[in-house]
């Protein structure tokens, strides 16, 4: 039933024809409901503690999406402690040797994924010219961590952040700047696409740490996904350079649209 539960989440954030993800669709709000009669079934009946912990997360979500923000915070505020003590912080404080530093580096990837989602979510209504210094700090704080250039999950991350710089800079009319930014996005696509499953993470402080399986919930690899979006008109103004169109020719020989 969790399992169920958590697959439901994602297929409530599946897009619509227009390739626009439409939180309030009949689709989507039905599909929370489930998830939250799921969940408080599991709730309710499981013994299970590490389930019961873990569809909270869950139906923290559901009740989000469909507006019920005071059961949201209900069930956050009588179920989940503090950041400071959660359990991937609290481990640290009784591991040893090479399961203490694989702790750690799990943290620190986490925290960092977490880091880098506040500083993005609190630079929404900033001046573009604030705005994108938030962005190349958070591209330096990836760079910090995984500096040989292997990011491997988070070669996303990066051709994401960098794909929203590129926007900025286009706004900012700075036009080097964002083929820059967009050439780096297509190099972390094209890693991503290239990773292999269970590869080890090679960097010293994230050394001892291994790729899961990888999955995709939209249609395409990554280069494809760029690709795709470079297609889209606010590009127009670099489209013709000899970079832009380079960086295309790149991405079309590693795009797969299944």
């Amino acid at each position: 039933m969790a399992s169920l539960a958590d697959a439901l989440r994602f297929d409530a954030y599946v897009p619509h024809a227009d390739g626009k993800w439409h939180a309030d669709s009949e689709h989507a709000q039905n599909t929370w409901k489930e998830v939250i009669s799921i969940g408080e079934r599991i709730r309710a009946e499981c013994r299970d503690d590490s389930i019961r912990r873990n569809i909270i997360e869950v139906m923290t979500y559901g009740y989000g999406h469909l507006g019920e923000k005071e059961k949201a915070k209900k069930l956050i505020y009588e179920n989940l402690g503090r950041i400071w003590i959660s359990q991937e912080r609290m481990l640290e404080s009784v591991l040893e040797g090479d399961e203490l530093i694989k702790q750690r580096q799990q943290n620190l990837m986490q925290f960092a994924e977490l880091c880098c989602l506040e500083m993005r979510d609190l630079s929404r209504d900033f001046e573009p010219e604030n705005r994108i210094e938030v962005f190349e700090n958070i591209i330096k704080i990836y760079a910090m961590i995984y500096t040989d250039g292997n990011y491997g999950y988070y070669h996303a991350w990066a051709w994401y952040y960098h794909s929203e710089a590129v926007n900025i800079y286009l706004g900012l009319k700075n036009n080097a700047k964002a083929l820059e930014n967009i050439k780096n996005a297509a190099g972390h696509a094209i890693a991503f696409d290239n990773l292999s499953p269970n590869a080890p993470y090679t960097a010293p402080l994230v050394n001892q740490i291994i790729n899961g399986g990888l999955a995709t919930s939209k249609k395409g690899n990554q280069s494809y996904q760029l690709l795709h979006k470079l297609d889209e008109e606010k590009y127009n103004i670099i489209r013709d350079t000899p970079e832009f169109k380079e960086i295309c020719e790149n991405l079309k020989k590693h795009a797969k649209e299944d």
